[in-house]
């Protein structure tokens, strides 16, 4: 199992975010939460705080 740096919605919830991630939306192509990325970054934030 190899750990990706990449910023996984999924994987935000669980772990702590990284000091040097902005809250930028990077939209992919398999994010189901594509208008509404910042959002998820704060609410994750706030849940995980």
């Amino acid at each position: 199992m190899k750990k990706t740096r990449t910023a996984n919605l999924h994987h935000l919830y669980h772990e702590p975010l990284p000091e040097n991630l902005k809250l930028t939306p990077k939209v992919e192509v398999d994010n189901v939460h594509q208008r509404q990325t910042t959002d998820v970054y704060e609410h994750a934030l706030t849940i995980t705080a």
